[in-house]
């Protein structure tokens, strides 16, 4: 006989009160013998994670004159739009339960493995990539995070896109390009590597049938019964607790992690494929973000691999190195008339032009002159 899971649902729910429930589930978890499965949809709004900083992720601007709030989700991550489109993915799990991996990075993996299930029974092929992405056809499709907040439970934090409205995204979220950058280029750079359900399967696909797809993959992928039940009393009240202390809060919304200044660098090489631009965001002494542009001739899945694996990545020359290797070889045939070296010299001096304004970096980390030892 199937374990039975919880399964709550719930739509058009504030950021506060839907952040505090995920949260009070997840230290509550303890009561329950087994995990709680939340489907829900927001109003709109914007979510960063939970170590990010408000001011380098959000267009502050454009959220008030817009009327959308800003919150922080309890799990680590990117900031992200919510909104009737994108489907909040909750999956709470008691810690004395077996058969859950321990390692954060495996239970990422475990956990997300219910919705590329899910994503299979509507014909689109998913995969883990990066930290914390799942994609179709190597464009992003999901993105998760996780919380443990105490020795009750562990939180896994996801969400799916059944739809998105890209230019509403670029006006609320700092888009990861040059301001000075025509907006019709930034739409088409995001646009290329984000996809959403309805784009694979048609724009009559509904969320409520997204939901009951989500519903059946982790049921066939753990084994178990999803039954549709109500949070209860003892947990609602501490989420009602939580918004009043915590997710209601201008100190927990715009709390200073300590930010490290985001600092943007660029440069460009010509190649036997044609013209290649790489443009870096760094944060301190990680590569937050790569970007890949030009009129060189390659396969997109090939450059979107690359990015991907050089997100919040270690700028320390020889690991990228190592990485651009990994990736290169895997696309080999897409990179044919593009080398490696070629690549790691350019990715190299971008983040050497931002070094030169980043006080951030720690010292010795001169990526020009480290750029003859390692190419």
């Amino acid at each position: 006989m199937p374990v039975n899971w919880r399964l709550l649902s719930d739509s058009k729910v504030l950021p506060d009160s839907g952040l505090a429930l995920d949260d009070a589930l997840t230290r509550s978890a303890s009561e329950w013998g087994s995990p709680t499965l939340r489907l829900y949809t927001y109003t709109p709004c914007v979510l960063v994670g939970r170590f990010q900083h408000v001011p380098n992720e959000v267009n502050l601007e454009h959220c008030q004159s817009m009327g959308v709030p800003i919150n922080r989700r309890p799990s680590g991550g990117g900031a992200i739009i919510m909104g009737p489109d994108q489907l909040g993915i909750a999956l709470i799990i008691p810690n004395r339960i077996d058969g859950f991996a321990m390692r954060s990075s495996d239970l990422m993996h475990q956990c997300a493995s219910g919705l590329i299930r899910a994503l299979e029974k509507l014909g689109i092929s998913a995969k883990f990539q990066g930290k914390n992405d799942l994609v179709a056809d190597n464009r992003k499709i999901a993105g998760l995070g996780l919380y443990q907040p105490n020795s009750s439970g562990r939180l896994f934090h996801a969400s799916l896109l059944l739809d998105l409205n890209i230019k509403t995204m670029l006006k609320l979220l700092r888009a990861p390009f040059d301001s000075t950058e025509a907006s019709t280029n930034r739409y088409s750079a995001v646009s290329k590597r984000i996809t959403t359900v309805r784009s694979s399967v048609g724009t009559d696909f509904s969320m409520s049938e997204l939901i009951e797809t989500v519903r059946a993959g982790y049921e066939d992928e753990f084994g178990v019964r999803i039954e549709s039940q109500k949070v209860n009393s003892s947990e609602q009240q501490l989420a009602d607790h939580l918004v009043e202390t915590q997710y209601s809060t201008t100190e927990w919304i715009y709390r200073d992690n300590a930010p490290v200044r985001d600092y943007v660098g660029q440069s460009s090489i010509r190649t036997g494929a044609g013209d290649l631009e790489i443009k870096v965001i760094t944060a301190g002494d990680t590569l937050k973000s790569v970007f890949l542009s030009g009129n060189f001739i390659t396969s997109d899945n090939a450059v979107h691999d690359l990015e991907s694996s050089l997100r919040w990545h270690t700028s320390e020359p020889r690991a990228l190195k190592q990485t651009i290797a990994k990736s290169m070889k895997q696309n080999a045939k897409a990179w044919d008339r593009i080398s490696e070296g070629e690549i790691t010299t350019t990715l190299l001096r971008a983040l050497n032009q931002s070094d030169t304004s980043n006080s951030n970096l720690t010292a010795g980390s001169c990526f020009g002159r480290e750029i003859a030892e390692v190419v």
